[in-house]
């Protein structure tokens, strides 16, 4: 509103935007961006272009002028009075609704920028799928479309976001308006753009998600493939959509944080450190090579800037219960975990936060599935919302050997939104499915983790659970393509994941090369038994075994009682040995 004024009060001469800035925003600091979405937006609001103005004219590297008052205030340039006066009284009431829109409908004035105004832009969690621009060279290729309404489909499925309807977004073709008037026209603070490129037989999709208001590029990405490769198309929107999804919420947090009950009265610095770790975890599991560990010492830091930012603290908790830094002791996790949690419980010990995160202490480093569980049901009774409670009861099933259980538990949560750890979830249900000797089924819910991971680590596990259960099926033919996929997507990471496969085909010296212990800090002990098994090192798989328990490694206490390669152990003395020292160290269920 006060550079619409002031340009209007200063109509005979160019108003540098330096002088924009210092009259209007007090000395405060603040880009020169910030007065050119201030004048897009009065443009947007007043149906003005910057080619062809009627009252606001940009001077290149002069600033900006209001032109449309001097024809009718400057009686030597206007002919006729009452032509003049009317002007005048249309131009007035034009910039009076557009001074009301603005006071009524702004959102918040954050220190450094002026946010889009509510009213134009409702929602934050909106966006608009504009057509992708078709660089293939043939006018009648629909690949472009097809993509964009598939993109836009799967963007849909999220509850939280306000997605633009094709029609809408597609009816705004005018090349002179900036991504901030497209935004305005279409109510909505983030546009995704793109546009489908062809060499030769491959075909190449680019997708750029961008904040309106500054045009800046949040995130963006290429992916290839082929003509006529419907499938791969489909993959790739899923991909992209779940991507964008975790790109956008991550976005608002950082541009918007003043908006979130979490980050109130919280040292900035700490926030940033909180955003930065919670980035690098999401390209972990995003498949981006995002690093766990960093992620957490990043964690340790926001902590570290304010001991009052109970997200961070509770972060923690969930580091040390998950045992990311494997080089802390148990019992120095555990004593790290319980003093985070107190501080926590002092403020409220209800909080889904906290008895989310005391529930994986339990479970993880007490080894107390009984506490475990009723803290769990706990949180179910008072947070019944929550995506993971039936997630987690799963896990205590399957550690005590109740695989059904297990699965029913993790049937129960196939309708929640779990975001950006949908693959996670997705591949321990694929694999209480192999466990119960569903394979069909369990080759199904693969091809959905595929589908939702273009690349990554996240991709080569649902190929390889692919593979598992294609063996199930007596399809062992079909699976040396999908493990040199995953092989090549994994890119030298998690060898022993692989071990067992190439066993299966045939490929017994690249098995032998697969082994080592330089996995051991990726929870991998069991994984790397089974490789032994099917090589006949039953000793070293058993030694493995052994000391996957001493250091609670997930894989081994959550695989030892339902893989069915290891169950088949059953009637050894070693493994017998095995169950009876971790029943030495558990707490069960009371059934």
């Amino acid at each position: 509103m006060d550079v619409l004024v002031y340009l209007i009060n200063n109509r005979t001469r160019v108003v540098p935007a330096g002088e924009l800035l210092n009259e209007l925003w007090n000395g405060r600091v603040v880009e020169e961006s910030t007065i050119h979405r201030q004048i897009s937006y009065i443009r947007s609001v007043l149906g003005d272009s910057a080619k062809k103005p009627q009252y606001i004219r940009t001077v290149s590297k002069r600033g900006y002028q209001a032109i449309a008052a001097q024809p009718f205030l400057n009686e030597a340039n206007a002919p006729d009075k009452n032509i003049s006066a009317a002007h005048q009284y249309r131009y007035f009431a034009i910039v009076m609704v557009a001074l009301l829109l603005v006071v009524v409908t702004l959102l918040y004035e954050p220190e450094n920028e002026l946010s889009l105004p509510e009213r134009s832009i409702p929602n934050l969690y909106s966006l608009a799928v504009l057509p992708l621009t078709n660089l293939t060279g043939d006018p009648n290729a629909t690949i472009s479309i097809g993509f964009a309404d598939e993109l836009l489909s799967r963007l849909s499925e999220d509850r939280k976001l306000k997605v633009v309807a094709r029609a809408e977004s597609t009816r705004i073709s005018n090349p002179d308006l900036s991504m901030f008037e497209i935004a305005a026209q279409l109510q909505v603070h983030y546009l995704i753009e793109g546009s489908v490129q062809q060499f030769g037989d491959q075909i190449r999709i680019t997708t750029q998600l961008i904040r309106a208001q500054d045009s800046f590029h949040v995130w963006s990405n290429d992916q290839n493939t082929t003509d006529g490769d419907l499938d791969r198309q489909a993959e790739i929107a899923a991909a992209t959509a779940l991507t964008l999804r975790t790109r956008l919420d991550e976005d608002i947090r950082r541009t918007h944080s003043n908006l979130f009950d979490i980050f109130d009265g919280v040292d900035p610095k700490a926030i940033n450190l909180y955003l930065d770790s919670t980035e690098e975890y999401n390209a972990y599991t995003l498949g981006e090579n995002g690093d766990r560990l960093l992620a957490m010492r990043l964690m340790e830091q926001a902590t570290e800037v304010d001991p009052n930012f109970d997200a961070a603290e509770l972060d923690m908790v969930w580091n040390y219960a998950h045992r990311v830094d494997s080089d802390l002791s148990i019992e120095e996790s555990t004593k790290r975990a319980y003093a985070a949690l107190a501080r926590i419980s002092e403020k409220n010990s209800d909080s889904a936060g906290a008895l989310f995160n005391l529930a994986q202490v339990y479970l993880l480093l007490d080894l107390n599935y009984e506490l475990a569980s009723k803290t769990i049901h706990r949180g179910l009774e008072l947070h019944p919302t929550g995506p993971w409670w039936n997630y987690y009861l799963s896990v205590i099933a399957r550690r005590e050997g109740r695989m059904m259980d297990a699965l029913n538990f993790l049937e129960l949560s196939q309708s929640r939104e779990y975001g950006s750890e949908s693959a996670n979830y997705l591949t321990v249900y694929a694999s209480a499915l192999m466990d119960v000797g569903q394979h069909e089924k369990a080759n199904a819910v693969a091809d959905k983790v595929i589908a939702i991971n273009s690349g990554g680590i996240p991709r080569a596990h649902g190929l390889l659970i692919k593979s598992s259960a294609l063996i199930g099926m007596g399809k062992r033919d079909q699976i040396v393509p999908l493990i040199n996929e995953a092989w090549q997507i994994a890119g030298g990471r998690l060898p022993a994941l692989f071990t067992r496969f190439f066993v299966e085909t045939g490929q017994t010296e690249r098995a032998k090369q697969t082994l080592g212990k330089d996995n051991l800090k990726e929870g991998l002990r069991a994984f790397i038994a089974e490789g032994l098994l099917s090589l006949g090192e039953d000793e070293e798989a058993f030694a493995l075994l052994a000391e996957g328990i001493e250091v609670h490694d997930s894989s081994v206490l959550d695989y030892l009682r339902s893989s069915p390669s290891l169950v088949a152990l059953a009637p050894d003395p070693r493994y017998q040995k095995l169950i009876r020292r971790l029943e030495s160290l558990e707490t069960k269920t009371r059934r």
